[in-house]
């Protein structure tokens, strides 16, 4: 760095606020940071040239002001930059560190007022430091919100379906108060019900039946694919608030925030739970096209026992009638994929499922044919991990006090602490899959009970409903059928809990 008791140098000013009426704790609001400029300029002897002030977030690096500094420095007609503190020239420490190398190189040096950035390490912390700011407010904002949240007050967007009705706050502001249900959107809702529950459409099948029938978003605009993901996948239209849907490593317990008949009820618990059932069988690979809209009962289901491929059917008309059969893809290909020749009348194999599915009348019994046990090592891993997890804060505890009383280093501490952050993120981690584990089982056990009830009145609810609903309760119950030539056919019923609310 030039000796500032030079008075051939020349500096430039860098001012930012996040907001017009920013005064923070450190005082740095626009006149502050002026008023440090002028008097520092004075002080090493320095030729202020010109200021630059932004009023934007930090994290932004694509500011007008920073952008036109930046341009005007590569002119090099100025030696300086001054700043109050690091933080009012960016807050994303890559950046910083870039934007200081790369002035550097054309000599132009970055100053804080009122800090000390002389030494590249130092630079390194405080850029650090800087970051760590910004996500430090951002964390606050996040938590006032959720509290705001947990409360019972809603952030964002009124869900598709409703009608927000806003009352004057305490504060002088307006924010919704109560929900009612819109009544055309409410009735999409239903239709959307209908399309999945009882027709096993997609996405977008849904998009075009609701386009078709002239419906439209809350914009206004024709139905998409991913609109009816996301109004079919919102908790609020069984009634539920979810908030908090993608929580960040960086948020420690963000756990979702879950209130239940915080919106009217569009659909019941029951059919929110179809819904999402059904949808989760559409995600595997087997029930797309042409397996969901054949006229076989079995396709997408049906599987060959020997090499694995699939049950197509085929129909054939002859003279004297019409003849339908399930024939294994693989070996209709060629017969060195399957050399089997493994086929079945369609009607015949079809009542052979359907008596074998007849079988799980008894629901106790077939409860206890669903029926797992949780794995029986998972309540002592927790225990352990809570104990290690509370070593790891003891340890760094430690370290801070040493730091505090001046016994190690800003470097040293960091150096002590890597290996034990890393540590102790790890052990979060496997206590957040525990967690988790846990969560599936409950949802696991609740599915098998839901399962069990309902295959015991499966033949007598599957007589009354048409081909297409039947196919679709078909599907919903069983994942796979495995056929053989000279062995009964294999059932595996669908063992896939409810997905969670994202």
């Amino acid at each position: 760095m030039p000796s500032l008791s030079s008075n051939s140098h020349r500096a430039v000013g860098y001012f930012r606020v996040s907001t017009v009426s920013q005064s923070m704790e450190r005082h740095v609001s626009l006149e502050t940071q002026a008023e440090r400029f002028a008097s520092y300029c004075q002080q090493c002897n320095l030729v202020a040239v010109k200021t630059f002030t932004d009023t934007d977030t930090g994290r932004k690096d694509n500011r007008k002001e920073y952008q036109s500094m930046l341009r005007f420095l590569e002119d090099k007609t100025a030696d300086l930059v001054i700043v109050q503190y690091l933080d009012r020239f960016g807050r994303n420490p890559k950046e910083i560190l870039r934007r200081i190398w790369a002035l550097q190189e054309v000599g132009v040096t970055v100053c804080a007022t009122d800090e000390d950035i002389k030494e590249e390490l130092i630079l390194l912390v405080r850029a650090g430091l800087a970051g760590a700011e910004s996500k430090k407010t951002s964390a606050r904002t996040k938590a006032n919100m959720r509290r705001a949240v947990a409360k019972g007050a809603h952030v964002g967007r009124v869900p598709f379906g409703f009608d927000g009705i806003r009352k004057i706050c305490r504060d002088g502001k307006a924010r919704y108060a109560e929900f009612v249900p819109n009544p055309t959107e409410a009735g999409t809702i239903r239709k959307m019900y209908e399309l999945v529950a009882k027709h096993n459409l997609g996405y977008k099948a849904i998009a075009d039946r609701l386009n078709d029938m002239g419906c439209k978003t809350k914009d206004g605009k024709l139905f998409e694919s991913g609109t009816v993901r996301r109004i079919l996948g919102d908790a609020a239209i069984k009634g539920t608030l979810v908030y908090g849907k993608r929580p960040r490593p960086e948020y420690k317990g963000d756990e979702l925030i879950v209130i239940e008949k915080f919106f009217p009820t569009i659909l019941t618990e029951h059919e929110w739970a179809e819904v999402q059932s059904r949808i989760a069988i559409r995600r595997d690979k087997h029930y797309h096209g042409r397996a969901l809209i054949s006229g076989f009962l079995l396709s997408g289901l049906a599987r060959c026992g020997y090499c694995g491929g699939s049950m197509v059917g085929k129909t054939n008309r002859m003279p004297y009638g019409v003849y339908r059969r399930y024939l294994c893809r693989n070996a209709l290909a060629a017969r060195l994929k399957c050399p089997h020749a493994n086929g079945h009348k369609a009607e015949l194999l079809e009542k052979t499922v359907l008596e074998k599915l007849g079988g799980y009348s008894n629901r106790e019994r077939t409860l206890k044919l669903l029926a797992r046990l949780p794995p029986g090592k998972r309540d002592i891993e927790n225990g352990n991990l809570g104990k290690d997890l509370k070593d790891c804060e003891r340890e760094f505890d430690i370290h801070l006090r040493l730091l505090k009383e001046g016994r190690i280093s800003d470097e040293q501490f960091s150096l002590a602490n890597e290996p034990l952050r890393k540590k102790y993120e790890i052990l979060l981690r496997r206590r957040k899959e525990l967690e988790e584990e846990a969560q599936h089982h409950d949802k696991l056990q609740a599915w098998r009970r839901d399962m069990a009830s309902k295959l015991s009145t499966f033949t007598e609810d599957f007589e009354s409903l048409p081909f297409q609903q039947k196919k679709a309760k078909l599907i919903w119950c069983v994942s796979e059928i495995r056929v053989f030539k000279d062995k009964p056919v294999e059932i595996h019923l669908r063992d896939v809990p409810i997905p969670p609310v994202r």
